[in-house]
C-alpha cells in the first residue's frame, strides 16, 4: 500500500516533508511512523491533517499554531505519531478549522486545538487553546463534528449537543425571547432532536440524520446550504426537518457530508444528492443546469460509489471500480487534476495506472488516497 496527497500545503498538511501553496497532482508520502495498509481514516482541517490506523493510533501533520496537531512545536511537514493520545484506543477523528477531536472506543470524546470560541466545549476564559487532549464531559458519545467555530456531538442515546459560536444559528439553540444563542461556552443540548445517528458540520451550518432516515438542518443558509430557499429562510435558528421530494431517488439517506457552504447526502442505493453553493462547481454541474441550487438534486454518476469525502468547497469520491473522481474548488490543486482551474464536473484523478485506490480523505482544501500496490 502507498499513501498519496495533493492540494494546499502551506503548512505542510500534505505530510510530504515540504511546504508549498499548491500540489496539483497526487504525490507519494513517505511516512516511516505509519503503515498505509493499516489506515482506516484520514481527515483534515484548515491546514492540518490527522490519520487513524486500525490499532487506534493517531498521526498528525501540518498547521500547529493552536496545538491542533496534539504535538509540541510549530508546523509539522511530515506525519508524526500523536504521543498525547497514547493509552487511548481511538476509533473516530474530526477536524475543525484549527481544532481537533478523537472519539475513543469507550465513548469518551477528547478535544484539542483552538478554543477561542469555546468550540472545544470548554470555557474560553479558562482555556484559549491546548495541545493536550481534554475530555468532554458527555458520556457515551457516538459521533462528533467540528465546523469553523463550533462543535456538535451525538450521544449513543441519539441526543445532540453543541458548543462554540452561534451567531449564524449553527448551535440550533435560542433563548427565551427566540433569539439565537450567540455563543455557548459549555456543551448544551440541542432541542427537538431525538434518535439522531449522524451529524456533519459545515462552516456555519449543520445537517443531521435520524434513525428513521429523516434529515434535519439548521444554521446559516445564505447559499442555500440547508436545502431551503435562502430568500425565504436566510437563517434557520433551530433544527428543521428537510423534505427531499425527488421521485427518482430509490434509496434512503445513509451518510451525509457538509462542505463549507454546500451539503451532500449519499443514499443506501449509492445515489448522491447535493445542494447549496455552486460558485466553484462544488455541486458538480453547470450553474445554468441548476438555477435554484438550494433545491436538493441528484448528481448522476456513471459508477457506483464506495466512499465520499467532502472538503470546504470541493468533493472526492471513490467508485466501485476503484477510480477517484473530484470536482469543485481547485485553486490549490485541491482536485488533483494537474491544473488550478475549478472543476465543474466529476473528473478522474489520474493515479499510477497499475494501482487501485482503497480509501480517500479530505481536509478543507487538500486530499489523500491510499493505493493498493499489489
Amino acid at each position: 500500500m502507498k499513501l498519496f496527497s495533493w492540494g494546499a500545503n502551506s503548512h505542510g498538511q500534505l505530510g510530504q516533508g515540504s511546504i508549498s501553496e499548491a500540489c496539483c497532482l497526487p504525490t507519494e508520502i513517505s511516512a516511516s511512523c505509519m503503515d498505509p495498509a493499516s489506515i482506516v481514516s484520514i481527515v483534515g482541517g484548515g491546514g492540518h491533517s490527522l490519520v487513524l490506523d486500525r490499532s487506534g493510533n493517531v498521526f498528525a501533520a501540518g498547521w500547529n499554531n493552536k496545538g491542533q496537531l496534539g504535538l509540541e512545536g510549530d508546523d509539522v511537514t511530515s506525519f508524526q505519531s500523536v504521543q498525547s493520545l497514547h493509552g487511548y484506543r481511538v476509533n473516530q477523528l474530526a477536524c475543525g478549522w484549527d481544532s481537533s477531536s478523537a472519539l475513543t472506543s469507550n465513548g469518551s470524546l477528547l478535544v484539542w486545538g483552538s478554543n477561542a470560541y469555546s468550540q472545544l466545549g470548554l470555557s474560553k476564559q479558562k482555556l484559549k487553546s491546548t495541545k493536550s487532549p481534554q475530555r468532554i464531559p458527555v458520556a457515551r458519545v457516538k459521533q462528533a463534528s467540528l465546523g469553523l467555530r463550533h462543535l456538535v456531538i451525538v450521544s449513543e442515546a441519539g441526543k445532540v449537543y453543541a458548543s462554540g459560536a452561534g451567531n449564524k444559528g449553527q448551535l440550533g439553540i435560542v433563548d427565551s425571547s427566540g433569539r439565537p444563542l450567540s455563543e455557548s461556552q459549555n456543551i448544551t443540548q440541542v432541542p427537538f432532536l431525538d434518535d439522531i445517528v449522524g451529524i456533519s458540520c459545515g462552516q456555519h451550518h449543520n445537517i443531521a440524520l435520524s434513525k428513521s432516515g429523516k434529515i434535519f438542518v439548521w444554521g446559516d443558509n445564505r447559499f442555500g446550504q440547508l436545502g431551503l430557499d435562502p430568500a425565504i429562510h436566510p437563517v434557520v435558528y433551530t433544527p428543521h426537518e428537510l423534505q427531499i421530494s425527488l421521485p427518482e431517488i430509490k434509496g434512503l439517506p445513509s451518510a451525509l457530508f457538509a462542505g463549507w457552504t454546500h451539503s451532500v447526502v449519499l443514499t443506501d442505493n449509492e445515489e448522491l444528492i447535493n445542494w447549496g453553493r455552486n460558485s466553484y462547481g462544488q455541486l458538480g454541474c453547470d450553474s445554468q443546469e441548476r438555477v435554484a441550487t438550494w433545491d436538493p438534486s441528484i448528481l448522476r454518476m456513471d459508477e457506483k460509489l464506495r466512499q465520499v469525502a467532502v472538503g470546504s468547497e470541493h468533493n472526492v469520491v471513490l467508485t466501485e471500480k476503484r477510480d477517484i473522481l473530484s470536482w469543485g474548488w481547485n485553486e490549490h490543486g485541491n482536485c488533483g487534476t494537474g491544473a488550478q482551474e475549478n472543476v465543474l464536473k466529476p473528473s478522474i484523478v489520474r493515479m499510477e495506472s497499475t494501482k487501485r485506490a482503497t480509501m480517500i480523505g479530505t481536509g478543507a482544501c487538500h486530499c489523500f488516497v491510499v493505493l493498493d500496490t499489489n
